[in-house]
């Protein structure tokens, strides 16, 4: 499925050494590699991955 596999349509990084990089994709779950997932209550849920990496996974979307 998709939410398993680790990637990330939105990420934005620092340019500082390394970087620190976020994603911000908004989606129903965090994708399988995060550690830190916040979600909001509604429903459909709205979760986004709040941990900070030194790069960007692959984008979901092949575009």
């Amino acid at each position: 499925s998709l939410a398993s596999k680790p990637c990330c349509d939105s990420c934005l990084c620092t340019r500082s050494i390394p970087p620190q990089c976020r994603c911000t994709d908004i989606g129903e779950t965090c994708h399988s590699a995060c550690k830190s997932c916040i979600c909001t209550r509604s429903f459909p849920p709205q979760c986004r991955c709040s941990d900070i990496t030194h790069f960007c996974y692959k984008p979901c979307t092949s575009s």
